[in-house]
């Protein structure tokens, strides 16, 4: 798994950490070796800044074009035992049933909470969260949180809802 973290660039044989936010367990396992070998993630040097400007006029992910993968909150990003299996798209179409599965050691409960109703998630025998959820089309966008005591939800992931033509 460490190994798959860093890939090499012939052209100047130097290797590079190979970032997935979604990829907790790969991300914490790097992290950990790399303190067990007492080597600074600080050495680390930036290769690349990018500077995007979009056009005039641009509305932003709309229509057809849909974003890659949905908000992830620092909550979810920070949760070390918490990976989304789907869906991995970051819009969603109203009037659509998706499955949603998270596995997660971190959460007790999850759920998606609507006008301060909330929907729960299912564990299944393999210790996923699931929950199979039609996807309204009154709603702008869709939260997952959830929660470690059983009291207090912290919002995890947001995806935008996208209303069909």
């Amino acid at each position: 798994m460490f190994k798959d973290s860093y890939f090499k660039v012939a052209d100047n044989n130097h290797y590079y950490y190979r970032e997935d936010q979604f990829d907790t367990v790969r991300n914490n396992a790097a992290i950990k070796i790399h303190n067990l070998l007492e080597l600074s993630l600080e050495m680390m040097e930036s290769v690349l800044d990018v500077n995007i400007r979009a056009a005039q006029g641009y509305q932003g992910f709309q229509g057809s074009m849909l974003r890659r993968y949905p908000d992830a909150y620092t909550t979810f990003a920070d949760a070390a035992n918490t990976r989304l299996i789907s869906p991995l798209k970051g819009g969603l179409t109203a009037g659509t049933t998706e499955l949603f599965s998270i596995e997660s050691k971190d959460y007790t409960r999850l759920a998606i909470i609507i006008n301060g109703e909330l929907t729960f998630f299912e564990k299944n025998s393999s210790g996923i969260f699931e929950l199979s959820f039609d996807i309204p089309s009154e709603l702008k966008e869709l939260e997952i949180y959830g929660t470690k005591n059983n009291r207090n939800y912290s919002g995890l992931l947001k995806y935008e809802i996208i209303n069909a033509p």
